[in-house]
């Protein structure tokens, strides 16, 4: 038995050696249904992490041209903290676009056009864009925007 107890340490002590593993990114599997909610736009999303770390992304919306950051409103999962548990599974969540507030694009907030075309764009930081398919606010519901935004 002391025998065992001896080869058991020798081998403990020499299994020291530190193994790095690389942390994979984050990714967006998926982007949809987006819908109309009130004076929101409800973006669905699905996040996916081997390790299941918390995600920090970036949404933005673009019509072709450019893209601005979507201010986010109630009811989303936020942007930064966003969990990817269970790990290595498709974890849905929801970002909520305000778009009452518009979009910030080079420095300042611009508002949106009901009958434009617009994509929404995920990215994970480290990680790889994700870009959904195309949507009109007008087809989704909204008649009208008003470019009114009580944070701004």
């Amino acid at each position: 038995m002391k025998y065992f107890l001896l080869i058991l340490a020798v081998l403990a002590l020499s299994c020291s050696e530190t193994i790095d593993v690389p942390d994979t990114p984050v990714e967006v599997t998926s982007i949809g249904p987006i819908e109309l909610s009130a004076a929101n736009v409800v973006v669905n999303y699905t996040l996916k992490d081997f390790e299941g770390d918390d995600a920090e992304i970036t949404v933005e919306i673009c019509d072709g041209a450019s893209c601005g950051v979507a201010f986010e409103g109630s009811g989303s999962d936020g942007t930064l903290r966003v969990p990817t548990v269970p790990r290595d599974t498709d974890v849905p969540h929801v970002f909520t676009w305000d778009i009452g507030c518009g979009l910030w694009l080079n420095d300042e907030r611009v508002g949106v056009d009901i009958a434009a075309e617009y994509t929404v764009v995920i990215t994970p930081l480290g990680g790889e864009p994700f870009e959904s398919e195309v949507f009109v606010l007008e087809d989704l519901g909204a008649t009208s925007v008003m470019l009114e935004c009580e944070r701004v």
